[in-house]
């Protein structure tokens, strides 16, 4: 749980948030069941975000002609995550743990492809 807190902190201030990867080390390197690491992963977004909120307080109070919020990002992912939670809370409820289990590990290959990519793209 040190490493993965530890990671956390490394991960935040690069605007990683990682969650899959926190459910992931939590299932496999803590043995916590599916149904407890995506709480504890929940938790360590919240206090990424509320990081992520004092640093651009402080970047805001530093760079006035920043802008601190990006509103057209907002209007279009917000929709997009609520539902994203809602299908997960749903499917938490009634599916076993492997089919779960299948469905973040195909999310964490499609990330790693984007990933990559954007890598090669920038390098």
């Amino acid at each position: 749980m040190v490493f993965i807190c530890l990671l956390s902190m490394i991960l935040s201030p690069l605007g990683i948030g990682a969650g899959e990867l926190y459910t992931t080390l939590l299932i496999f390197l803590e043995k916590f069941t599916i149904k407890e690491a995506f709480p504890i992963t929940n938790f360590l977004i919240c206090i990424n975000s509320f990081i992520g909120f004092i640093y651009g307080v402080k970047n805001k109070e530093q760079n006035p002609e920043h802008h601190f919020v990006d509103y057209d990002l907002v209007m279009i992912v917000s929709p997009i995550l609520i539902a994203g939670t809602k299908i997960g809370l749903i499917l938490n409820h009634f599916l076993p743990i492997l089919p779960l289990l299948l469905i973040i590990l195909v999310a964490l290959v499609i990330y790693a492809f984007k990933l990559y990519n954007k890598y090669i793209l920038l390098n």
